[in-house]
């Protein structure tokens, strides 16, 4: 009886909460590590996060898409589902093997439960009883724009439109331009996506990403870097997945179709995409060449539009996967051609690149449960046959505790225009590495999470002059002494070898470099709808033969969020003071649905923001962010006879769902 009512309050509660802050460690993780691997998840995640599926229909791949479950869940959930049939209600989520109440709760906000009928709908039914959510984002950091410009220009722009019906059809529509753009067309993006039709299990017309085994040959879609979360390093989605996000240029544009009978998937696409880059012409030649690809999207100068959609890049390829009782392997196959020859600048981290129109990556993947765990890997060549391989494990010890190992060798010549694997960078090639991650839960109220990772560069990198060698070691003590407090501490230390400036400005001095994290976060809800927090980051930085550089953030939070009551209020202030740029922190912010904002402090200063979000008879939510920051340079004493840097921001976002 205790359990079941346990399970009516989950179902109230989740299906309330911000499923956007699920994943905010993760990713405050990511951007520390290497701020550039960052690949816009702001509309991919979130809107995702903003589906539910039918307990009945949803698919394994999706539920992997979601990082919450592991193999052995997924498994457990589809088995349940073919052995006893249709869900009669979500109440029976909690029979299933391996599943427990802490399970529930993260998955309850993105499942709902109806009965699957066989009858399939026609299109007039379909476009009645489908959702339609239309999204309109504006926003701007004030300064830059002159009052020359106009409101449309000075500002950006996004219209989002989306459909679905079911698991079975999604239509989306974007146009966005980004501040400071003149066109408000610069990026319109299109897509129709239909599911589980016969033997047809994905098919899409118009943008969308392709994701291969574990990312060593090519994956466009979410996926996170090193951290205590023993999912983040085992690659898990769709193999099509409908490209929603900003990104103007990392996605396919053209048609993927994979098909399903029985236990074996075939899968191929086709794409023909413009895509900004930078070329460099020798006119006495009459040949032009590819220096580097430009992946900001930002079109406002004339040497920016003269960068835009300067190169057509051609990607074909397919996969094929067979599904056994206790795992699946596949096989991943990619080519992409150029118009135009890359040819980077002739420096050591260089020697290695992509070179000439066209590449290719071909990659077998696989994961299987076995009595040691669930292993799984990925074994990858490029076109020069050079290769990169990952082999993982996870393992649950005990309900108490489970266990992530993973192992990668990548050659330095190895090659993937594409790549999001687990590694220093996020990207494959030129590192060897083994990464331990745990979690500890020795009591309900207590729970100890953790990682390392020991890793080595074959050849020089841009950020080293020779090979680098590292790693990053990170212990977490969690703990939630009742449903109104939680408190968590982190202690994280990175050490690596890699340039430390030259004197002379020729040659760059090779050093190590030690990083020490420690951060405070506790949240306190003192009367029902309040919820307080506050965090204090230090971090300190030790590089040979310079003095130690000192990092300081602290902030404090609001949050209004009655029951009753449409409207919630963030309010938070933050103060921070580093030595360096290499003394940041970042902290990652509440901001509108659908967005992600997780900003570097440096320098010395205070940012405050404002989010309101209100909620129209539940079919309306308008939202607003305001920011205001002003900071100076710290420890110089010109800055102080200077007025400080005073940077303003805002965004509103309006959002209308209707239908069913």
């Amino acid at each position: 009886m205790l359990r079941n009512s346990l399970f009516v309050f989950l179902l109230l509660f989740c299906k309330s909460a911000i499923a956007q802050e699920e994943h905010e460690q993760e990713i405050e993780q990511l951007v520390t590590t290497d701020d550039l691997q960052l690949r816009d998840p702001t509309e991919v995640n979130s809107n995702l996060q903003r589906n539910t599926y039918n307990i009945n229909t949803v698919s394994s791949e999706t539920l992997s898409g979601l990082m919450i479950l592991t193999p052995e869940q997924i498994h457990d959930f589809i088995q349940h589902r073919n052995q006893f049939g249709q869900f009669l209600s979500l109440m029976e989520l909690q029979v299933i093997p391996s599943w427990n109440l802490n399970t529930i709760k993260k998955l309850i906000p993105y499942l709902h439960f109806n009965k699957e009928m066989n009858i399939q709908p026609g299109w007039k039914q379909s476009l009645k009883e489908g959702a339609h959510t239309l999204l309109y984002r504006t926003g701007n950091n004030r300064s830059g724009f002159s009052n020359k410009d106009s409101w449309i220009t000075r500002n950006k722009q996004m219209l989002n439109y989306k459909f679905k019906y079911s698991d079975r059809f999604q239509l989306g529509l974007m146009i966005e331009k980004d501040a400071g753009e003149k066109n408000i067309f610069d990026h319109v993006g299109i897509y129709a996506l239909f599911r589980n039709r016969g033997i047809i299990k994905d098919f899409i017309i118009g943008d969308y990403n392709i994701n291969m085994g574990q990312g060593l040959a090519h994956w466009q879609g979410y996926a996170f870097g090193r951290s205590s979360n023993i999912l983040s390093g085992y690659r898990q989605g769709n193999f099509i997945q409908a490209q929603t996000g900003t990104d103007e240029n990392r996605f396919q544009r053209g048609l993927a179709i994979n098909f399903k009978k029985r236990n074996t998937e075939f899968g191929f696409f086709l794409s023909r995409l413009k895509i900004d880059a930078n070329l460099v012409t020798d006119t006495l030649a009459q040949k032009s060449w590819i220096s580097s690809f430009l992946l900001s999207g930002i079109h406002r100068s004339e040497s920016e539009m003269l960068d835009k959609d300067a190169v057509t890049k051609t990607s074909f390829g397919g996969r094929l996967k067979l599904h056994f009782n206790k795992g699946s392997i596949g096989l991943n196959f990619i080519q992409t051609h150029f118009s135009s020859p890359i040819q980077k600048r002739k420096l050591p981290y260089n020697l290695y690149s992509i070179e000439g129109n066209e590449w290719r990556n071909a990659s077998i993947d696989g994961g299987f449960t076995t009595k040691i765990g669930f292993l799984f890997g990925e074994f990858s060549i490029d076109k020069n046959t050079d290769y990169a391989m990952n082999v993982g494990l996870l393992k649950s010890l005990d309900p108490k505790l489970d266990l992530s190992l993973i192992y990668r060798n990548m050659a330095a010549k190895y090659q993937a225009l594409e790549s999001n694997c687990i590694s220093r960078n996020s990207e494959a090639g030129n590192e060897t590495g083994l990464l331990f991650s745990f979690n500890l839960h020795p009591q309900p109220k207590h729970s100890i999470e953790g990682f390392a990772d020991i890793y080595q560069n074959h050849w020089p990198t841009f950020t080293s002059d020779r090979n680098e060698v590292g790693s990053l070691y990170s212990l977490q003590y969690n703990w939630k002494p009742s449903k109104k407090t939680e408190f968590y501490t982190r202690f994280q230390i990175e050490k690596r070898t890699g340039n430390q400036g030259a004197d002379d400005n020729r040659t760059n001095k090779i050093g190590n470099t030690t990083v020490h994290r420690w951060r405070m976060h506790f949240s306190f809800t003192p009367w029902e709808g309040i919820n307080l927090r506050c965090r204090n980051e230090v971090v300190k930085v030790f590089q040979e033969n310079e003095t130690p550089a000192t990092g300081q953030l602290s902030y404090l939070e609001l949050i209004i969020k009655p029951q009753t009551e449409p409207l919630t209020i963030s309010l938070r202030y933050t103060f921070y003071s580093t030595d360096t740029y290499s003394a940041r922190i970042y902290a990652y912010e509440r901001d509108l649905l659908s967005y992600y904002a997780i900003p570097a402090h440096f320098d010395q200063g205070g940012r405050t923001y404002l989010l309101a979000q209100y909620a129209y008879k539940k079919t309306v939510k308008l939202q607003l962010k305001i920011m205001g920051e002003q900071k100076r340079p710290k420890n110089d004493v010109a800055a102080l006879t200077k007025n400080s840097i005073q940077n303003k921001e805002w965004r509103f976002q309006i959002i209308w769902e209707f239908g069913n």
